[in-house]
């Protein structure tokens, strides 16, 4: 597939693959990635579903795959139902959130994806460091530096040996022009 594209020869090798190693995860994933980036949502999807039922411990990875081709491809109908079964069959899964904040980013919508972010630290406490950082990058972007003195504070008085307060403190900095403190 590579550099020229070639789907059709791509998907003739996947088939192969999967039809001489039947339980190929690696070949159903490439050939559902494949399909969705050649936008073929529905024969992706039926890889995906495929893959599931080769693997049981594959499905919230298989449906979370599938939410991402419906936020790339904006059937939005469609991503409800697919986050409605992750919160019925993974309840509070990472994946949830996950798909939530890509779909806010793709609309533009970062004050709403501070909020999933906070709330991502609250129920993740693993995922605070990332998810502070990630909020204050985002008040970057909406040029509200005044809200980063308090995220760089916190992450590094709590974390002073993770880098990510330290690189907020920078961006503010150097967003009033003085990069050396």
């Amino acid at each position: 597939y590579g550099q020229n594209k070639d789907i059709e020869n791509a998907v003739m090798y996947y088939e192969k693959a999967i039809t001489l190693l039947p339980k190929d995860i690696k070949a159903y994933e490439n050939l559902a990635k494949l399909y969705g980036d050649n936008g073929e949502i529905e024969k992706s999807i039926e890889i995906y579903n495929k893959l599931s039922n080769l693997d049981k411990e594959l499905e919230l990875s298989c449906l979370f795959k599938i939410g991402e081709l419906y936020i790339e491809h904006s059937l939005t109908d469609k991503l409800e139902e697919i986050k409605s079964e992750i919160e019925r069959e993974y309840p509070n899964s990472i994946e949830l959130y996950n798909l939530e904040l890509q779909l806010l980013n793709k609309e533009n919508k970062l004050k709403e994806s501070i909020q999933v972010h906070t709330k991502v630290s609250e129920i993740f406490p693993e995922l605070k460091v990332t998810a502070s950082y990630n909020v204050g990058i985002i008040y970057l972007q909406l040029g509200s530096i005044e809200e980063l003195p308090k995220i760089w504070t916190e992450l590094i008085s709590s974390n002073p040996n993770k880098y990510e307060g330290y690189l907020l403190k920078y961006y503010y900095y150097k967003e009033n022009g003085d990069e050396n403190k």
